[in-house]
């Protein structure tokens, strides 16, 4: 298969770029690429700018402009797909644009993509702004729509043109194409998309490419990558639909498994269109004056609300064959550079954003530097009118597959969707562009120049104190709003949530207000315009507003029963439970009042009591004026948390009272497992699992898990944890696994025990594991057979004397069941408990090998000798202890020499003489081990210790272990 990666030369040839880059120049300017302009880029992920500036030497650009501007906590330093898409084809169409990257992490009371944008229209420095993210509109709640029409409205009166993709899931743009297969939540739309202050952009595809790819694309490249030979016809981008033609045909599209999909451009009215019973709109945004008049003209949706998208460009994924270029994770370099390959309407609205930039740069040449677009859509759709050239239409819909039985799903299994038809529609609006005549038909949608201007009450002041404002737009028949603004961006400072519009009212908007930021700065009104009138801004004003007294609010709050936020001063919390510890530095005139001023910038430093995970360290106040420890999770202990704010132009220095509370350790839940049920060779996989008793982004519990066979008793390893998941359900857990030669377990049931030690955050815990079987030769497939050890007589006294060895010798016998016949190695080992003990006591059998012809037993004589030392005794005594135990043990051998033959094994302890004292077979023993031959102190003889002598039988045809036994010595 062909593909096509849409690279920078790409979108210029298919969308008739070249022309409009280089028409139109001014004396002593080469092209328009979008110099002078602002394009700012929202974002809440990590940004690598290397990236940018390889897509950029890739594909021939100039370097870019490019720069970061953090509100806030960061949210991190990871590389993003998003905000490196978004800089990337934005500036492949305005190479020349300065790009700022608005970034800030999500808080408890407000998202990242939130913050970044208010943070951007609080520095007033993008002339285009553009946002990739999506929210459902029917789910924001009347707060959150009216916060978000509220951001977008005060940009529009700063003359920001503001771009946003309309979603990537066809017309349900309340389900996550990346999580269903099938709409559940019937027609939705992007609430950031659909305020009547935003250019809603979608997506369209190239659909001809399956078919006739080399009718529209070079088997070539040119030296930039562009393959593209001009126009390619687009649909809509939908791979939702096996085909994608009428919305009422509409046949699902199915993967390998058989998996349908959601994925298609975003689009649809705005709450979907809800109606009183006397048609008036109950939900959405009333439709704006520029898609009114497109009602007759046009043929849009007489449905009283705003409808989206309102253009659309290639934003396709590669169904059809094309998809977007992008450099990520430091690709794009060498010899032989790789690219990445990435759609959505993501692309396709910071690419319309680069349009626009070229736009603005034109405008501003014309009507005077600092010239801006404001709210496009006024033109957009009225040169869809007179210059119906400007838009290319495409055929198909953006239905998508739906669940029987939801919201709006039609009988033929997709959602009711909406078919590409007419001059507007609402699957790609008024349609795709040619740049060309885009920028050059902009100007001729006549508005009428405006002037604005501003007074104020005074020049110099005290913060806070309120200031009469009066501004005057000249046509006073002009509409809309207009804006104070400052230039505090550009000398380098923030200026804080300090932006004001006010509603026009012939021509005039007036003002008592106190939220003009601290230090010495110019200030203006700006006009964004409206259908019949041009944006303008005032001449600048310089005031001076000195700094007041502040304090900080400081709140640490958790969640209650119900889910709400609550105090936790003097409570007691669970480690791991979500808390959130926040400073706002206020006016300290406004104590006690409900809803303070909060436009302080800077750094608020955080203290805390609690040595150890306690809140210590500084957050950025962000663009609600709010400060936040970045975690939400503290370590056990009592915390006595306060905080200080360093104060800024506008507030001084002050310090917030303490708030006291105890986090308690969290529970922990041990589990442990083995790798089999039962085992007979090799070593035994051990591994414990420690859940902690909350859900919480705080780490999983760190410290040791000690593994221990409760048969016997014996410790058979310690291992430190470490953090996971569980794949079944993503949960954060920790856990450790040790690795035990069977020789080291119980010969029969062992019952392994993981004991947790717990750490500073959890407190301990201990589970066993089923019993594990551990035997010799042939358990498991019933056929009878077994071997069995046994003492036949017990030990004669070790020899004493001078000089003498100390030597202990004793019959072992060999007892076969279940028919087994063949030959049996015989083996031993000696260890001591000292780690320097020398000349270690030897042992071995006589003779070492012997066979099973019949039912009887075979014997063989066991040998440990000790060495004496000078003129000492040497002596050796067994010491063993405990009952005679039976030791029934079941299974398979693999590798055997008979297809069909596994040993039954039956090791039985018999008592020894009373000499030897009780003997028990089955206790547990360390792993195969050679005696010390080291000969160092010889002189000394045998170190006087306790030794274990560990005594084995391994069929000789297999070389499989079939039974062991151990009893200890003492040499004095």
């Amino acid at each position: 298969d062909s593909y096509l990666f849409v690279s920078p030369g790409d979108v210029a040839t298919i969308y008739n770029a070249p022309t409009a880059l280089n028409q139109h120049l001014q004396p002593g300017q080469t092209t328009y690429d979008g110099t002078g302009i602002t394009i700012g880029i929202v974002t809440n992920g990590g940004v690598n700018i290397p990236d940018v500036q390889n897509y950029r030497a890739l594909f021939k650009l100039p370097p870019a402009d490019v720069s970061v501007v953090m509100d806030g906590n960061s949210p991190g330093s990871g590389n993003d797909t998003e905000s490196t898409l978004d800089a990337e084809v934005a500036g492949a169409i305005a190479p020349g644009a300065k790009l700022v990257y608005y970034q800030a992490a999500d808080t408890t009371f407000q998202s990242g993509v939130m913050l970044a944008v208010l943070r951007a229209i609080d520095d007033n420095t993008a002339n285009i702004l553009n946002v990739s993210y999506g929210a459902c509109e029917l789910s924001q709640g009347a707060a959150g729509n009216a916060e978000i029409v509220n951001a977008w409205e005060q940009a529009a009166a700063q003359g920001i043109a503001v771009t946003v993709s309309s979603g990537d899931a066809g017309s349900a743009g309340c389900d996550n194409p990346d999580t269903v297969s099938a709409a559940l939540h019937g027609f939705g739309v992007n609430a950031l998309a659909s305020t009547p202050y935003t250019v809603s952009v979608g997506g369209t595809d190239f659909g001809v490419l399956r078919n006739s790819f080399s009718t529209y694309v070079s088997k070539t490249n040119s030296g930039d990558y562009t393959s593209a030979l001009g126009y390619i016809p687009e649909t809509v981008w939908n791979d939702s639909p096996a085909n994608n033609g009428s919305a009422v045909t509409n046949q699902p599209s199915q993967d390998v498994a058989g998996n349908t999909n959601i994925v298609a451009s975003g689009g649809g009215a705005s709450s979907a269109g809800a109606y009183d019973n006397a048609g008036n709109a109950t939900g959405g945004y009333p439709k704006p004056l520029w898609q009114q008049e497109f009602e007759t003209s046009a043929g849009i949706a007489a449905d009283k609300v705003r409808d989206l998208p309102d253009v659309s460009l290639f934003a396709a994924n590669g169904i059809y064959g094309a998809l977007w270029a992008t450099c990520e994770n430091n690709d794009c370099t060498g010899p032989n550079p790789t690219i990445s390959g990435v759609g959505g309407t993501s692309a396709s609205a910071p690419a319309f954003a680069g349009v626009l930039a070229l736009i603005n740069q034109k405008v501003g040449q014309k009507a005077g530097a600092g010239a801006r677009l404001g709210q496009s859509n006024w033109v957009l759709y009225r040169l869809a009118q007179s210059h119906p050239e400007v838009f290319h239409r495409a055929s198909g819909n953006n239905a998508v597959v739906c669940a029987a039985g939801t919201p709006n799903c039609g009988t033929n299994g997709f959602l009711g969707g909406y078919d590409s038809l007419g001059a507007y529609n609402l699957a790609t609006g008024l349609g795709s562009v040619d740049i060309a005549s885009l920028v050059n038909n902009w100007t001729s949608i006549g508005r009428t120049q405006t002037a604005t201007s501003l007074t104020l009450g005074s020049a110099t002041f005290q913060h806070g104190q309120p200031i009469s404002i009066e501004i005057a737009v000249n046509p006073s028949a002009a509409t809309g709003s207009v804006a104070i603004a400052t230039d505090l961006s550009t000398r380098g400072r923030f200026s804080g949530p300090s932006q004001l519009k006010l509603p026009l009212g012939n021509g005039q908007a007036t003002a008592n207000w106190r939220g003009f930021p601290g230090g010495t700065y110019n200030v203006y009104a700006s006009y964004g315009g409206d259908g019949s009138h041009g944006s303008s801004v005032s001449a600048p004003q310089q005031i001076t507003v000195a700094p007041e007294a502040s304090m900080v609010r400081l709140a640490v709050t958790g969640p209650d029963a119900m889910g709400k936020l609550t105090s936790l001063a003097g409570q007691t919390i669970t480690y791991g439970t979500y808390l959130s510890v926040d400073a706002q530095p206020i006016e300290a005139s406004q104590v006690g009042v409900q809803n303070p001023q909060t436009d302080a910038t800077g750094t608020v430093t955080f203290s805390d009591t609690a040595a150890a995970q306690g809140a210590q360290g500084s957050g950025m106040v962000d663009a609600t004026g709010n400060a936040e420890f970045p975690l939400h999770y503290l370590g056990a202990g009592i915390h006595t948390v306060a905080a200080s704010y360093w104060g800024d132009d506008s507030y001084s220095p002050s310090a917030s009272a303490a708030v006291t509370f105890t986090v308690q350790k969290a529970v922990t839940t041990a589990s442990v497992s083995t790798s089999v049920s039962s085992i007979d060779s090799g070593t035994l996989l051990v591994t414990g699992t420690i859940r902690p008793g909350i859900t919480s982004p705080a780490p999983p519990p760190n410290g040791q898990i000690t593994f221990t066979d409760a048969t016997s008793g014996k410790v058979l390893g310690t291992a430190g944890v470490s953090a996971g998941r569980d794949p079944a359900t993503g949960a954060y857990l920790s856990a450790a696994s040790i690795e035990v030669p069977v020789d080291q377990l119980t010969l029969g049931s062992n019952n392994i025990v993981a004991t947790y030690s717990g750490d500073a955050n959890f407190l301990a815990s201990i589970a066993a594991a089923p019993a594990v079987v551990a035997c010799t030769a042939g358990c498991g497939n019933g056929t009878g057979q077994t071997l069995g050890l046994s003492f036949s007589q017990g030990a004669p006294a070790a020899a004493t004397g001078n000089g003498a060895a100390g030597t202990s010798t004793m019959i072992v016998s060999v007892t076969p069941g279940g028919g087994f016949t063949g030959a049996v190695k015989l083996s031993c080992s000696v260890s001591g408990s000292k780690s320097g003990d020398v000349n270690i006591p030897t042992c071995g059998f006589t003779p070492a090998t012997v066979t099973i012809t019949n039912s009887q037993s075979a014997q063989a004589t066991l040998t440990v000798t000790s060495t004496p030392g000078g003129t000492a005794t040497a002596s050796m005594r067994t010491a063993v202890g405990g009952a005679v135990l039976a030791c029934a043990l079941l299974f398979g051998l693999p590798g055997r020499r008979r297809a069909l033959a596994v040993f039954r094994v039956l090791l039985c302890c018999a008592a020894l003489s009373a000499m030897l004292g009780g003997v028990t077979g089955c206790g547990g023993v360390s792993a195969n081990q050679t005696p010390a031959t080291t000969g160092k102190n010889a002189s000394a003889g045998t170190t006087p210790d306790r030794y274990t002598v560990t005594f084995r039988a391994v069929d000789a045809a297999t070389g499989t272990l079939t039974a062991q036994d151990s009893f200890t010595i003492v040499v004095n």
